[in-house]
């Protein structure tokens, strides 16, 4: 997983925030996670890594969408 991310190429944001949840570092994933668009970050939620995200989204705009 260190590997992937140091090497810089271009990958998709979610690759780079489904890493850093796996490396524990929450404020890398949120990072990637926010250069994310609405849809995307949709998607991603339902993945189950994206459970581990889960306590540091801002579902106020979630459920504001619905």
């Amino acid at each position: 997983v260190i590997e992937l991310i140091e090497r810089g190429t271009d990958l998709e944001e979610r690759v780079y925030v489904g890493a850093y949840l796996l490396l524990d570092q929450q404020e890398a994933a949120q990072m990637h996670y926010a250069r994310m668009d609405t849809l995307e970050q949709e998607h991603f939620l339902r993945y189950p890594i994206g459970r581990f995200l889960s306590n540091s989204v801002d579902w106020s705009q979630e459920s504001a969408d619905e």
